[in-house]
C-alpha cells in the first residue's frame, strides 16, 4: 500500500495516475480475496489507506489535468491570436498542440473547450488564406488589365506611326515631283533640303516603333 500511496503522490502525468491506478485495482483483489484472512482492525486499516490513496488519485488527476487544461488553453489562445495575420504559424501551432494533447490528461469539457478554440483558430487562418488568395486573383487580374491596356495604348502609338511615316512619304514623293520641275537651283537645294528632313522624320518614327514593338513583345511574354 505504501508504494501505491507514493506511485499516487508523486504522480506528474496520466500514466503515472495509470500506474497507481493498477496497484489500487491488485491491492482491492487482495483485500477481496477471502482466502487470505486479516484482523478486523489491519484489515480496516487497509481499506481506509485504500480510500486515502484512492482521493489522492483523484485529486492529482484534477491536478494535473487542471495544469494541462490552462497549459493547452493559453497556447490555443496564442494561436487564435496570431491566425489572422500569421495564418501559416497559426495552423502549425495547431498542429503541434494538437500532437501533444493526445493521451494527456483533462477532462472532457476542457478537450472540448481546446478543441473548440484550435477549430475557431482553423478556421480564421483558412479564411486568411482564402482572403490572401483572392486579393493576389485580383492584384493578378488588375496587373493583367494593366498590362492590355498598355499594350493597346502601344498598338495605337505604331498605328499612328505608320499613318505619319505613310503622309511622309508621300510628301517626299510630291517633294520629288517638284524636285524634277523646278528650274531654279535655290529652290532645288531647298526641296531636297525638305526631302532629308522627312527622311529623318521617318527614321525617328520607325526607331519608336521598333522601341514599342520590343515593349509589346516584352508584355506578351510576361502575360503568358
Amino acid at each position: 500500500m505504501t508504494d501505491t500511496h507514493h506511485q499516487a503522490h508523486g504522480a506528474e502525468s496520466g500514466e503515472d495516475l495509470r500506474k497507481a491506478n493498477e496497484l489500487l485495482r491488485d491491492i482491492l483483489e487482495l483485500l477481496k480475496d477471502k482466502t487470505q484472512r486479516m484482523l478486523r482492525d489491519d484489515h480496516d486499516a487497509c481499506w481506509n489507506r485504500w480510500l486515502e490513496v484512492k482521493e489522492i488519485i483523484k485529486y492529482k488527476r484534477e491536478e494535473i489535468a487542471s495544469f494541462n487544461y490552462g497549459a493547452f488553453r493559453d497556447d490555443a489562445y496564442e494561436a487564435k491570436g496570431i491566425a489572422a495575420q500569421s495564418p501559416k504559424d497559426a495552423k502549425q501551432k495547431v498542429r503541434r498542440i494538437q500532437r501533444a494533447m493526445k493521451g494527456r490528461t483533462m477532462e472532457r469539457w476542457q478537450f472540448d473547450e481546446i478543441n473548440g478554440v484550435l477549430q475557431d483558430t482553423w478556421n480564421i487562418a483558412m479564411a486568411a488564406y482564402q482572403r490572401r488568395r483572392e486579393e493576389r486573383e485580383q492584384e493578378q487580374q488588375q496587373w493583367r488589365e494593366r498590362m492590355s491596356a498598355a499594350k493597346s495604348r502601344k498598338l495605337e502609338l505604331i498605328n499612328r506611326n505608320r499613318t505619319m511615316i505613310e503622309n511622309l512619304e508621300s510628301q517626299i514623293d510630291r517633294c520629288k515631283d517638284m524636285l524634277h520641275n523646278t528650274k531654279s537651283p535655290e529652290f532645288e537645294q531647298r526641296i531636297q533640303e525638305w526631302i532629308d528632313e522627312k527622311h529623318g522624320k521617318i527614321r525617328d518614327i520607325e526607331r519608336f516603333t521598333a522601341d514599342l514593338e520590343a515593349q509589346i513583345r516584352s508584355i506578351d511574354v510576361k502575360v503568358q
